[in-house]
């Protein structure tokens, strides 16, 4: 580019003759200037770029600093100079950084400039009262521009069109850390805010109070690979938590912090924070800027980009205690049901819905309420229910608002039995009759609480007596657990741009991992030479899941899902259980990983015996408690 030429004519366009690089509008004539000339759009804005960033410090530039304790440290200015006022990082980034100028508008000239002659040299612009500083910004944003129609012309627009999309992906990731730093300092009333703002949200699924924890890893990773230590990092942390303010304050809520820190210990140790490239949630800019599909469906509730390029997709588990379902019956049974009805028969399918319906269970539960009152010495009851006002558990039991009502019910016996015989009984008549027989200790009491179990031994019933239900029903927990993504046979994954998967649990203190260490571990050395025979294209991944199958087995006496090692040792690692919080209120399903799962999990390994001493004495007490 000939610099001289185009800062001459741009001093004929300006009424004063001076140019002034820093001041829009004579940027906007530079603009016309260099469209005149047949420069392109690309090359017009890469011009008025380094105009405007002639003064700034690369991001990327190491600011060197001593911390607190006379440590040398380095970290990159970008974020060395967003480190807190007074901070050796940022007192060292304010360094490097130039001083503010002296403000030239009292300096200009308000005469205007006589127009020059065509006769004039172009070097007469350089005899302007121009900054000869300003000019020298000028010249070198203007360096090395080739010519229109150079050949050098295409080679920079295909390098400019390059730096535009890097300069896109930076926001789009600047914009990702953006969205999870707020959501780690949400306060309760934004919270509120947040969850009655309609439409797309891209701040992930879960509470308000599950994102601001599964941000802290996010912002632990950044931070850790800034410099921090996690001592830093966890007072940070809960600095936050104990904000009154935060969506954090709360036992669980704090509970978190030492999670999230478990976590990045843990992912540290998997992939070394130095190997990571850049962290995202899962939000949509975050995945742009990983390359990642925005309409992929993944379990990921974030990604790490490490320096060989692999993305790894990362689901965030607060604790060892997960739950693959989790709510009110009815919900669950149905979304069960709607993931296993494409593997079962029309008439295996309605057999599953009837013995998981809240129906049957309703009935069940007056059937054992009409056996047990039809056993009863009602002339006793009576005057136990006269009694009730002076038992000691009265007020618990009965001092609430449907305290009245239940007494109602139980005025007269006979007539309850009459209505729990020809079917008439409402909930407060179960209630009230549970409550009875629960103030006195009457054993009967647990026959109506057996009413939950029936509910569970119904649904494995139905499930083991149909193969292809028993199948799928397997398939669903091989898929929940992500077994196919965490060995990385999930090839709608990687289309999508994740080549890797892992769950990181923060089990204090130093987090755990489901992996294919941890996998082998839980089914045995046959499991790895079929996975090993899927890798290498002898034999398809369907092989490898109908062994996995074949390795569990659902227990129905005690609602344990069992994965069995190849030697035969029997290790429960789900329960699907109902359970309702009183008799007579609507049951909830619950499929939980049990304490065995979560001490394996911290151990690293399902062998008991390879536990650490600490573990095993406290699985053994449990166990003992248990049985």
């Amino acid at each position: 580019m000939n610099f001289n030429k185009i800062l001459n004519e741009l001093c004929w366009r300006l009424d004063t003759g001076i140019p002034d690089l820093t001041n829009p509008d004579h940027q906007e004539k530079l603009k016309n200037v260099l469209q005149m000339h047949g420069y392109s759009a690309l090359v017009i804005t890469e011009v008025l770029s380094n105009l405007n960033e002639a003064d700034k410090v690369d991001p990327d530039t190491m600011v060197k600093y001593k911390d607190d304790n006379g440590e040398s440290k380095e970290m990159v200015f970008s974020s060395a100079n967003n480190q807190p006022a007074g901070t050796p990082a940022k007192i060292a980034a304010d360094k490097l950084q130039p001083e503010d100028e002296e403000d030239k508008s009292g300096n200009k000239p308000e005469d205007k400039k006589e127009p020059k002659s065509d006769d004039d040299s172009e070097d007469d612009a350089l005899e302007s009262e121009e900054d000869p500083a300003d000019l020298a910004k000028a010249q070198k944003a203007m360096y090395n521009i080739p010519e229109p129609g150079s050949d050098n012309e295409a080679e920079l627009e295909a390098s400019l069109k390059s730096k535009s999309e890097k300069l896109k992906k930076s926001k789009n990731l600047e914009s990702d850390h953006k969205t999870v730093d707020a959501q780690l300092g949400m306060t309760k009333k934004g919270a509120k805010k947040q969850a009655a703002k309609t439409g797309k949200k891209d701040v992930g699924a879960g509470t308000a109070e599950s994102r601001a924890g599964e941000a802290m890893v996010h912002k632990g990773i950044r931070m850790f690979q800034e410099g921090s230590s996690l001592v830093e990092i966890e007072s940070l942390f809960m600095g936050i938590a104990n904000n009154p303010d935060s969506v954090l304050n709360s036992k669980s809520g704090k509970d978190w912090v030492k999670s999230a820190i478990a976590s990045v210990t843990m992912i540290n140790g998997q992939f070394g924070i130095e190997n990571i490239k850049a962290v995202s949630w899962d939000t949509s800019g975050g995945r742009e800027e990983l390359g990642i599909d925005v309409k992929l469906e993944t379990s990921s509730d974030m990604f790490v980009q490490l320096k060989n390029g692999k993305n790894i997709g990362i689901s965030l588990k607060k604790s060892g205690v997960v739950f693959l379902a989790n709510g009110g019956w009815a919900k669950q049974s149905k979304i069960l049901a709607d993931t296993l009805r494409d593997s079962m028969s029309d008439e295996d399918m309605a057999n599953f819905r009837n013995a998981t319906s809240i129906e049957t269970y309703d009935l069940d539960l007056k059937n054992k309420a009409m056996l047990a009152i039809t056993g009863l010495d009602l002339d006793d009851y009576t005057k136990k229910v006269s009694n009730l006002k002076s038992h000691p558990d009265f007020q618990k039991d009965f001092g609430g608002s449907q305290g009245p009502r239940y007494l109602q019910s139980l005025s007269n016996l006979t007539a309850l039995k009459t209505r729990f015989k020809d079917g008439t009984a409402s909930k407060i008549d179960l209630k009230a009759f549970a409550k009875l027989l629960k103030v006195y200790k009457d054993p009967i009491y647990d026959e109506l609480r057996s009413a939950d179990h029936g509910l569970t031994q119904r649904t494995f019933e139905a499930l083991n007596h149909s193969e292809a239900a028993s199948t799928a029903m397997k398939t669903h927990i091989v898929k929940s657990m992500h077994i196919m993504d965490t060995l990385g046979l999930n090839s709608k994954l990687k289309d999508g741009g994740v080549d890797g998967f892992t769950t990181v649990y923060g089990i204090p203190p130093d987090g755990a991992v489901l992996n294919e260490k941890s996998l082998v571990s839980l089914l045995g050395d046959q499991f790895k030479e079929t996975l090993d025979k899927v890798r290498s294209g002898e034999l398809g991944r369907n092989s490898l899941e109908a062994q996995i199958a074949s390795q569990i087995s659902m227990n129905y006496s005690t609602g344990e899902i069992i994965f069995t090692h190849e030697t035969g040792r029997a290790q429960p690692i789900f329960t699907l259980k109902g359970r309702s919080k009183s008799i007579g209120a609507s049951p909830t399903m619950e499929m939980a990983q049990t304490t065995y799962m979560v001490y394996a999990l911290k151990n690293g390994t399902f062998d008991v015996d390879d536990w650490d001493a600490k573990s095993k004495k406290a699985y053994d007490k449990l166990m003992a408690r248990e049985n």
